[in-house]
């Protein structure tokens, strides 16, 4: 919200369509401007798509918010091995894969 406030265009992602529809029109309605995709950040090619939709609808990604996140209630000793790999899916491999998405677009920007 902050970034639109400032007049910064926005590309929302959420898997909840829902939840994204419901930011856009918070944005909208304080007249900044928002798309919203949903899509799976802990899968790479979920990933290449969304950062090419934005690059289409916007020609340039200047800022990353890495902002998924979850955590379950569990401890290692009780968690099981598939609660485990998604948590890091989600907390960490989401941020690697949008960082090595999204960098070599804004690294062009910075050397030109």
């Amino acid at each position: 919200m902050l970034f639109a406030r400032q007049r910064a265009r926005i590309f929302g992602v959420d898997i909840n369509e829902a939840a994204a529809r419901e930011t856009q029109a918070i944005i909208t309605g304080e007249g900044g401007t928002c798309e919203v995709a949903t899509g799976d950040v802990t899968d790479s090619a979920h990933v290449a798509r969304l950062v090419e939709a934005c690059m289409a609808r916007f020609s340039r990604i200047d800022v990353l918010v890495n902002n998924v996140g979850k955590s379950e209630p569990a401890i290692p000793g009780e968690m099981d091995e598939a609660l485990w790999d998604s948590q890091l899916a989600v907390n960490l491999k989401s941020a690697f894969l949008c960082c090595q998405a999204v960098l070599p677009i804004m690294q062009k920007v910075t050397i030109r």
